[in-house]
């Protein structure tokens, strides 16, 4: 089984200014190349320097 992730969308979190919002999409497929599944799912990631360990 193989996978792929692919990068929709990256925005600012309104409400976290240290934050921002990654979409993703992920599919799966099997040992014959068929598509076997699928998903789109938001993250709210640190923004480079932002995180609690770079203080």
């Amino acid at each position: 089984m193989t996978a792929e992730t692919e990068v929709l969308e990256i925005r600012e979190s309104k409400s976290r200014p240290t934050q921002g919002i990654v979409t993703t999409r992920t599919r799966a497929f099997n040992q014959d190349a068929k598509q076997i599944m699928e998903f789109t799912r938001n993250s709210l990631v640190y923004k480079r320097g932002e995180s609690p360990d770079d203080k």
